[in-house]
């Protein structure tokens, strides 16, 4: 017999709001989470981040997986602001394992410079600037 894994639901999400917390409007959630979700007027951090995992361990899909990658920077920027630096830094190769772009080198560059290491902050900064400009110049030769 197999055995399940995730129980995961839908929670629909109103448009605006999803658009201005930056959440798909169908958002998995895990069954186990469901509830809590439900009753807050802001949805935790580590619900959602649950909820995506979740849904891309069943499904790979560059939909969800985006949303992911943003909400695993967002749970950097929290733990980096309680300082606590190592788990900062697990969630910071969680969002490089998925996507690797200018992003994870900028919130690198922050964890170097928090951490006192100026020259591979400095490094890090400067890759995620280079990495910026060649998206950049790649959007624009797209729309030329």
């Amino acid at each position: 017999m197999k055995k399940i894994k995730y129980a995961i639901v839908y929670l629909n999400i109103e448009p605006n709001y999803a658009k201005l917390h930056n959440l798909p409007v169908k958002l998995p959630i895990l069954a186990e989470d469901f509830y809590k979700a439900k009753n807050e007027n802001k949805i935790p951090l580590d619900i959602i981040i649950r909820g995506l995992e979740a849904q891309i361990n069943v499904k790979k899909d560059e939909y969800y997986s985006s949303y992911l990658v943003y909400h695993y920077y967002e749970m950097f920027k929290q733990l980096m602001n309680k300082e606590d630096f190592e788990l900062a830094y697990k969630y910071l190769l969680k969002a490089k394992e998925i996507l690797h772009d200018y992003r994870f080198h900028f919130y690198s560059g922050l964890y170097y410079a928090k951490l006192g290491n100026e020259e591979i902050a400095e490094l890090e900064l400067k890759q995620s600037i280079s990495e910026k400009k060649i998206l950049l110049m790649d959007t624009l030769s797209l729309e030329i």
